[in-house]
């Protein structure tokens, strides 16, 4: 958890509300009285501890359950307020957790790694963009919570992630992105079907924040030959991403660039 809002959530939490950590496995907060979470008791807290102790769980009320494979076993609005720090980018179906957080709980926080960390080379690995184990590009837009599956092809071309000197420039507050909620909130999950148009998206979000120096362009269209050569397809010198991959074809010819992006929210199980 971001460590300026940790006196914010404190501070929202009443005496006699009943507070819920999900994913809190890692640094579970103190003050929770139920932790849910994938890994057992026994080995939390490998990070710390949130807030101040002594903790007011305990074995008897942590929740070992893979989150996305059935409800939590909790009543509606059980609970009065819920965390959930850096844990939806991990899983393999935030919607649906998301709509168990709005079923069991009246108000809480959701914090997330900001898209723009999670664009960044060079964080865990040299030709690797972001933290290796995370699956979603989550952004907070106008209140809701938006999720994009975060696609290999963000690893492979400087257009589609951010330089590691960038990484170095970021503050604590630019590496995150959170959302305070009371009642109720938004989330969806943008899906692109063509991998041309999922490449113009990650392009146009890196171009917004760290356009491509004039070196890095030079570079960019000295591979359209290579890629072309590659091939044996000379359309790649016309391309307009100039992909690493070819194109792919509907049956009867028509190409994936025309397939609108969609949107789903939450789920019924």
């Amino acid at each position: 958890m971001f460590q300026a809002n940790l006196p914010r959530v404190l501070g929202q939490i009443g005496d006699d509300d009943r507070v819920l950590d999900v994913g809190g496995w890692y640094r579970p907060l103190c003050r929770a009285d139920v932790v849910v979470d994938l890994l057992p008791y026994a080995t939390r807290g490998k990070g710390g501890w949130l807030g101040p102790g002594p903790e007011w769980f305990d074995a008897s009320t942590w929740v070992t359950q893979d989150v996305c494979s059935a409800a939590l076993p909790f009543p509606d609005k059980h609970f009065d307020y819920v965390v959930c720090s850096q844990t939806l980018e991990d899983l393999r179906d935030p919607i649906f957790l998301c709509s168990e957080l709005l079923r069991v709980a009246r108000r809480g926080y959701i914090e997330v790694p900001s898209r723009a960390a999670e664009s960044v080379r060079g964080l865990e690995g040299r030709n690797y963009a972001g933290h290796y184990h995370h699956r979603w590009l989550v952004e907070v837009l106008d209140g809701e919570l938006v999720f994009r599956f975060k696609t290999h092809a963000i690893h492979e071309d400087r257009r589609y992630h951010l330089p590691r000197g960038y990484g170095r420039t970021m503050s604590d507050a630019d590496r995150i992105e959170y959302l305070f909620w009371q009642g109720t909130f938004k989330y969806r999950e943008a899906v692109q079907i063509s991998h041309i148009q999922t490449r113009r998206e990650l392009a146009a979000f890196v171009d917004g924040i760290a356009p491509l120096s004039l070196t890095d362009r030079v570079l960019t269209r000295l591979r359209a030959p290579l890629t072309a050569w590659q091939y044996r397809d000379w359309r790649a010198l016309v391309h307009p991403l100039n992909t690493h991959v070819r194109r792919e074809r509907f049956p009867d010819g028509r190409f994936w660039e025309a397939v609108p992006e969609i949107s789903t929210s939450s789920v019924q199980r």
